[in-house]
């Protein structure tokens, strides 16, 4: 991944973090808690993993697969906005790096 500044950042709960960071799996659009900033698919963002104290921590850098205004759409939708419809891949755990 080039090492372009984050356009935006990508809060995902605890454990799709921990799954990403071990390079498991991917996180979806449910796995997904908010956004900030404004960012196109392909542009560079942070992921935040934000726990349900509300704590957060800063995992690393991936590539965005869906534009936030697709995202806000989603979590604006509620617990399950694509239930029946293929899952939405917001970042694929190969293009994750690790900021520690």
């Amino acid at each position: 991944m080039a090492a372009r500044e984050p356009a935006g950042t990508v809060y995902v709960r605890v454990a799709s973090g921990r799954a990403l960071r071990r390079g498991d799996a991917d996180v979806l659009g449910s796995d997904v808690v908010g956004i900030g900033g404004r960012f196109a698919a392909g542009d560079v963002v942070n992921v935040v993993t934000r726990g349900s104290d509300g704590g957060q921590g800063l995992l690393g850098t991936a590539i965005a697969q869906a534009a936030s205004p697709v995202l806000e759409a989603v979590l604006a939708a509620g617990d399950d906005p694509l239930q029946g419809k293929p899952a939405l891949v917001v970042l694929v755990a190969g293009e994750f790096q690790a900021r520690w």
